[in-house]
C-alpha cells in the first residue's frame, strides 16, 4: 500500500509508525527537502527516502521532494512476496 498525503513530513513519519500494512508514503505540505544537498549549501530535513517501521514492525519508506517543483524526486520501490523489499 502506497499513501499519497498532504500533511507534512513529521506527520507522515508518525502515521507510518501508527498503522500497519502501509509500505510507502509520498507526502507534501511541509516543503521538506530530503536527501543530501550539502554540496549546494542547502539544508536537508532527512535522508531520501526516510526509512521507518510501521506498527507491525515492517519497514516503511517515506519520501518528499521539497516544494514548487524545485527538485524532482524519483522513487523506486521493490516488493518481494508482498512485502517492501527495497526503496531508493
Amino acid at each position: 500500500i502506497v499513501l499519497v498525503t498532504h500533511q507534512g513530513y513529521q506527520n507522515d513519519l508518525a502515521l507510518a509508525e501508527a498503522v500497519s500494512g502501509v509500505d510507502a508514503i509520498i507526502g507534501g505540505d511541509s516543503h521538506t527537502l530530503l536527501g543530501d544537498f550539502a554540496q549546494y549549501g542547502i539544508a536537508s530535513g532527512g535522508p531520501y527516502p526516510t526509512w521507518t517501521t510501521n506498527a507491525g514492525g515492517d519497514p516503511v519508506c517515506v519520501a518528499q521532494a521539497w516544494q514548487y517543483s524545485w527538485v524532482l524526486g524519483e522513487l523506486g520501490i521493490t516488493f518481494r512476496k508482498g512485502k517492501l523489499d527495497a526503496c531508493g
